[in-house]
């Protein structure tokens, strides 16, 4: 399952419901390696970070992710640019979408 989904989110990277079955189906550390992958692409999956920023606030709690993309701006210019990509990640703010 793993592998197909991993597969599914390189042809549709904007399918809501494949970012759902990752995260429904998988173990939250396979989703997060898949959510990984994909959030240094161009240009932006806005949808990805939500996902990912969702999965991480769920079921890794005790990860900083604002941090976590601090450290990727810094190491990358062109990320430098994407600061919608922090938007909604303090511990008062959610995500827009939902896995329910």
């Amino acid at each position: 399952m793993r592998d197909y989904l991993a597969n599914q989110a390189l042809i549709e990277p904007g399918s809501e419901m494949v970012q759902r079955l990752i995260y429904s189906q998988l173990k939250p550390v396979d989703a997060r390696r898949i959510f990984e992958s994909r959030l240094a692409n161009r240009p932006l999956l806005v949808e990805w970070h939500r996902a990912y920023q969702f999965l991480m606030q769920n079921k890794f709690g005790d990860v900083d992710i604002l941090s976590t993309y601090r450290k990727s701006m810094e190491a990358d210019p062109k990320m430098a640019r994407c600061s919608i990509c922090t938007h909604g990640c303090s511990s008062t703010v959610r995500p827009r979408i939902r896995f329910t």
